[in-house]
């Protein structure tokens, strides 16, 4: 028995590392960015750099993750609707034609939570199981994480 509860148990790790039981990702921004909400179509052209300023003139600096991540992979299927190796190709296009530079990827939710809760005009993803005080989260689409019908997720 001892040894199936290890397999179980394995199986269950591996299950919650890769993603496999519906990660959700939150959207946050720095506590003093004024906005509270954002459309999906908002959300994608940041994210593409189509959109590179806030209200105003401030430069939005996007805070991104490594390839491999659960959160990631919402982010490549949901917003991006591109895989791992089209985004890569996309970032280097993107550069190459003077559009904008390839943004610096993050190891994890925690260190892209410190980034943002640091930097006033960032916006990123994480973990919304590892959302706290220090980042505000936005709504996307009228819906937080955890509502039904929240679209940043995995299926």
């Amino acid at each position: 028995m001892g040894r199936l509860n290890a397999i179980l148990v394995g199986v269950l790790f591996a299950a919650m590392t890769q993603g496999i039981l519906g990660a959700e990702i939150a959207i946050v921004v720095n506590k003093e960015n004024p906005i509270d909400e954002i459309s999906l179509k908002d959300l994608t052209a940041i994210f593409e750099m189509k959109r590179q300023k806030w209200t105003g003139s401030e430069q939005i600096y996007l805070v991104l993750l490594k390839s491999g991540q659960a959160e990631n992979d919402v982010v490549l299927d949901k917003i991006y609707q591109r895989s791992d190796a089209a985004m890569i190709k996309f970032w280097k296009r993107m550069q190459f034609n003077g559009l904008g530079k390839i943004p610096k990827k993050w190891s994890s939710s925690a260190d892209a939570k410190i980034v943002v809760s640091k930097v006033q005009q960032s916006i990123g993803y994480i973990d919304a199981a590892e959302v706290d005080d220090s980042v505000k989260v936005l709504s996307v689409d009228g819906l937080m994480p955890g509502d039904d019908g929240y679209l940043l997720k995995q299926d």
